[in-house]
């Protein structure tokens, strides 16, 4: 008796202390789940205030910007700095990436070729918006520059793209129809296919009626 009364007793602190264990145990994941959710939120206030301070340097540095190859030289910089964020899904990233390569693109900074030249051989020019651009300023938007920025049209079309800007996205391909690089050749085949697909799936859903209507004349 005195054995089994040992043995019993023995059970029930061990069954006691691993209770008691279970129970620090499930407090000490729950304590380090907290801090863990505590650091994932202090990590991505981090992260958006890190991209609101870009927003205000980018934007300071749009206000001193004199000439087309300045304004130009921020918004590629703009381009770049969101892009990590950006594809990594960040809302507030792909916004401001997309808003930088428009300006890039759209709203008149780059100046067709002729234009371009005409600066290049004056040394000194007058852009769209009346800013002297000249060649000791780097106020000419010169070779490097076009290139630069014929590099980011894959990523302008894919920003529109993300953003379901799809009409946009097509001119674009449209006006860039000779460039064959490996960014637009994958968005025209993207547009192709969302363009065959809702032909597909209305022959797939005639098919499925024409099935259920001989299937009910087979039942009568």
């Amino acid at each position: 008796m005195k054995r089994k009364a040992f043995k019993t007793a023995v059970q029930a602190a061990m069954g006691r202390g691993k209770t008691r264990g279970s129970s620090a145990n499930r407090k000490a994941a729950k304590y380090e789940g907290i801090v863990k959710s505590a650091k994932d939120r202090s990590r991505e206030d981090t992260s958006l205030r890190r991209l609101l301070g870009q927003k205000t340097r980018l934007s300071r540095a749009l206000g001193k910007a004199t000439t087309r190859a300045t304004k130009l030289r921020v918004h590629i910089e703009g381009a770049s700095v969101y892009s990590d964020a950006a594809t990594e899904g960040e809302d507030f990233a792909l916004a401001e990436r997309l808003f930088h390569l428009r300006h890039i693109h759209e709203v008149g900074i780059v100046g067709e070729a002729d234009a371009t030249a005409e600066m290049g051989a004056a040394g000194a020019a007058v852009t769209a918006d009346g800013d002297e651009a000249g060649a000791g300023d780097g106020g000419i938007v010169d070779e490097a520059l076009t290139r630069t920025t014929d590099q980011l049209r894959g990523q302008y079309v894919l920003g529109l793209l993300e953003a379901n800007e799809v009409d946009d996205a097509r001119d674009a391909l449209d006006r860039w129809a000779d460039d064959t690089s490996t960014e637009l050749a994958w968005s025209r085949a993207l547009l192709a296919y969302a363009r065959w697909r809702p032909t597909v799936d209305e022959d797939d859903e005639d098919e499925d009626e024409e099935q259920e209507s001989d299937d009910d004349d087979d039942d009568d």
